[in-house]
């Protein structure tokens, strides 16, 4: 490593919302939540780690259960198939891309509102609205099941998404206000 990427680090120059270096303090990213370089250094980076978790577990999730969608033969709508593609599927992933990068307040924000509209759409649809797409419509065999459970799996993968979303954001607000008040 570098010298100027070493002070880089030390100067918090590599997150966009680190505090200044103050004197006998160490420097503090507030997003990432590394205390210091070495914490940096081994990777330490507790929001973007805990977004790509849920982030994989909600792709994973939600590939079985459009695979019994599939098998089940319920379809959905034009606007409702865009939505999905959009808000419940590209936009988790863009937003764990940014939360690795400098602009992690704007990947969690992105975050936080890409889960919270899958809960509420997935909410609507599968526990609802009756209908096709309801988990008490679905026949007792192994695709139903598999349909339910992921509905429910959804449901958990996206509460916790929006949480992890909402709770780093206080993290780094409260970090900010900190900042201000020393």
């Amino acid at each position: 490593m570098t010298f100027g990427v070493l002070a880089q680090f030390v100067d918090g120059a590599h997150c966009s919302v680190a505090q200044p270096r103050r004197k006998n303090q160490q420097t503090r990213c507030n997003l990432c939540e590394a205390n210091n370089v070495a914490d940096h250094l081994n990777g330490v980076n507790r929001s973007a780690k805990y977004a790509t978790a849920i982030v994989v577990a909600h792709l994973l999730v939600n590939l079985v259960h459009g695979l019994a969608h599939r098998e089940l033969h319920i379809g959905l709508a034009a606007l409702d198939s865009i939505f999905v593609i959009v808000v419940v599927l590209i936009f988790p992933v863009v937003a764990m891309g940014i939360l690795w990068t400098a602009k992690k307040r704007a990947g969690l924000i992105l975050l936080s509102l890409s889960m919270f509209g899958s809960l509420l759409f997935g909410l609507y649809h599968h526990f609802l609205a009756f209908g096709p797409d309801h988990v008490h419509s679905q026949p007792p065999s192994l695709s139903g099941i598999t349909f339910a459970l992921t509905a429910y799996l959804l449901l958990i993968t996206e509460a916790i998404g929006t949480f992890v979303g909402i709770r780093f954001i206080w993290i780094a607000k409260e970090d900010s206000n900190e900042a201000v008040k020393a």
